[in-house]
């Protein structure tokens, strides 16, 4: 049987085919609501996952509903999910999930991939996530030329709607924590290589301001003015950001208005809500809706609408457990792994809220994701492929015992 050791010698010649992979996939545009790029992206993933020999399945997501600039409810359409599975009937199972939408719509000026100097490269997506899908692609090729790989089987969810909360795939996710032994989330790790402990939940509400409209010189006393409402609700909501509490209130989007002549009957903002604590989220939203109350009158509505909430992931017992035999991996890589908590949200939180132990941030090691100097550390192609690999050889090899 070949060493464990020879599977990563493998690895430390794929570098620059691994970069290469990474630079294709980041130049096609990918934004979560550009269907054509991510279609193209679905069929360039299919074709490379293809060489392992898994069932491979494209799934279509159901449309999320969103509050449009009209106040009324919409839905909007998302990418396939791509799905590949292999030896289901294991007693072991592993789910290996990430995302292939991005942040940068197809408008967006951050479109193409530039190698910054002899370590980095910037780009969309180049850390999150699709340098993390080049690292779970080249982990399992290399551990499937094994033998080992016959013990466990493995899953395999990439979606398309991560950036804009896991709305239509969230059934899929759900299905894959009540299936699976333990989950491998391919996020980016921070930029010092830390991995990620717990997460703060996130939801998103959409606050419609609903006055009434009149002339703004003849019948100004008439009008009721939504756009002012708004800003005094806004400024009271903020208020409520605890951040020794773990609570934040992001206001992130507004509109409303036309003709300054005329007194402003609709106003919207959107915001997000993180929270340490579950039980938060109830608080917020109740406190959000007696501001709204106490802010209408005669002709003045404000209406509070939840869209979407994702759990906190805490590090629990279980996850713990996962993080241990992760990092007795990287010790026998030279590599000391250390983990912090994050504000950030993604799927990870979901599979942990039904039970699967899962680390999510085992992607390539990024920076300024989100932004238009994202970038991410070449090298980590390798050695976070390598740390991959290495857990799931000893784990089909029974060193790090059972998962639990």
């Amino acid at each position: 049987m070949p060493s464990q050791l020879s599977q990563l010698a493998w690895i430390d010649k794929e570098q620059d085919s691994m970069l290469q992979l990474l630079q294709a996939w980041a130049n096609i545009n990918s934004g979560s609501e550009n269907i054509a790029g991510l279609a193209k992206m679905t069929d360039v993933l299919s074709q490379s996952f293809a060489k392992l020999d898994g069932t491979i399945k494209q799934i279509h997501l159901q449309a999320r509903v969103i509050i449009n600039e009209f106040g009324k409810p919409i839905e909007v359409r998302h990418g396939k999910a791509l799905s590949i599975i292999k030896r289901p009937n294991a007693k072991t199972k592993v789910f290996l999930g990430g995302h292939m939408d991005t942040v940068y719509p197809i408008s967006h000026s951050f479109q193409k991939t530039t190698r910054l100097n002899a370590c980095t490269l910037q780009g969309p997506g180049v850390a999150d996530m699709k340098g993390g899908l080049v690292v779970m692609l080249k982990a399992l090729e290399a551990f499937e030329q094994h033998p080992l790989s016959a013990n466990i089987g493995w899953e395999v969810l990439i979606n398309s709607d991560e950036e804009v909360g896991s709305v239509g795939s969230e059934p899929l996710l759900i299905d894959c924590a009540r299936r699976n032994t333990l989950g491998l989330i391919f996020e980016p790790s921070f930029p010092d290589g830390a991995i990620v402990s717990s997460r703060k939940g996130s939801s998103n509400l959409t606050i419609i301001a609903i006055g009434k409209a009149a002339h703004a010189g003849r019948d100004f006393d008439k009008g009721r003015n939504a756009i002012t409402a708004l800003a005094k609700f806004i400024v009271m909501a903020h208020e409520l950001t605890d951040i020794e509490e773990g609570i934040t209130l992001n206001f992130g989007h507004i509109s409303g208005g036309g003709p300054v002549n005329v007194v402003p009957d609709l106003a919207i903002c959107r915001l997000n809500v993180r929270t340490v604590q579950p039980d938060d989220f109830a608080y917020i939203e109740d406190e959000l809706r007696k501001i709204g109350n106490s802010l209408e009158s005669d002709g003045l509505k404000l209406n509070v609408t939840v869209q979407h909430i994702r759990p906190p992931k805490h590090f629990d017992k279980k996850n713990k457990d996962l993080f241990e035999q992760i990092k007795h991996c990287s010790a026998e890589e030279d590599i000391l792994l250390m983990h912090r908590p994050s504000g950030g949200a993604c799927d990870g939180n979901l599979l942990s809220a039904y039970g699967l132990p899962v680390i999510d941030s085992l992607g390539v090691i990024g920076n300024h994701i989100h932004t238009k100097n994202e970038q991410m550390t070449i090298s980590s192609l390798v050695s976070r492929t390598r740390l991959v690999t290495l857990f799931l050889l000893k784990l089909a090899s029974g060193e790090l015992g059972t998962v639990k």
